[in-house]
């Protein structure tokens, strides 16, 4: 076992390829253009989390487990505790797949509980506000039906399309990632007289992204 210091300055040299890959996948704007500066962050804390011996599979449920008491903290209205649990959350989901990279230790069965858990935390994000502004109760329902719709595209697209990157599956690029629904969430949470308008204007690309990779499928599909 390397010492701590020299492990973490181990694990900090790849750095450079891994934001290299990053920005080379064509993945959300946040993604491409901000995770390549917080990847030391993130390497670096998944180094203190293979430290204490936790592995991929641990920090998936951790990340589980902060985002739905994020989600009963703002539906009680609790925004200041949602949010920083929230995005708690979302460094959780980052780090999970580092450690993973890091370890080499990357499965389908890990790939399979972390798209299973972001897609459950969102869920409970949903019905957090929900439950905080039942006004919002048509737009959120919207939101779920796009999720699916937008999830569904993806899982067949992973299916379908030849892995070339270091993820577990094909991930198939999106205009729409979790950084830029945490985003939205965050202004629907301090800004809650614009939260119909942000929500509608979310689902409204979260679906037009799922109809483009529907597209995409199809005329694979046809040309084979």
């Amino acid at each position: 076992m390397y010492p701590y210091k020299e492990y973490c300055k181990k694990q900090y040299a790849i750095v450079i390829l891994e934001a290299s890959f990053i920005t080379n996948q064509g993945d959300a704007m946040l993604d491409t253009y901000v995770r390549p500066y917080l990847q030391p962050v993130f390497n670096l804390i998944s180094s203190l989390f293979i430290a204490l011996r936790l592995n991929a599979l641990a920090v998936t449920f951790l990340a589980f487990v902060t985002g739905i008491i994020a989600a009963v903290f703002l539906s009680r209205g609790q925004v200041l505790l949602a949010c920083a649990l929230m995005w708690t959350s979302g460094l959780l989901d980052c780090i999970d797949g580092t450690i993973a990279r890091l370890e080499r230790t990357s499965t389908n069965w890990g790939a399979y509980n972390d798209l299973l858990s972001d897609r459950m935390v969102e869920a409970a994000i949903i019905a957090g506000f929900a439950f905080w502004q039942p006004t919002l109760m048509p737009v959120c329902f919207a939101f779920i039906v796009a999720v699916l719709f937008h999830f569904s595209t993806f899982v067949v697209a992973g299916t379908l399309f030849k892995n070339r990157g270091r993820k577990s599956m094909h991930y198939e690029p999106s205009f729409i990632e979790r950084g830029e629904a945490f985003t939205v969430f965050t202004l629907m949470m301090f800004i809650p007289t614009q939260s119909f308008n942000l929500l509608f204007g979310l689902t409204g690309l979260i679906a037009l992204t799922a109809m483009g990779r529907y597209i995409r499928i199809a005329r694979f599909v046809h040309s084979e």
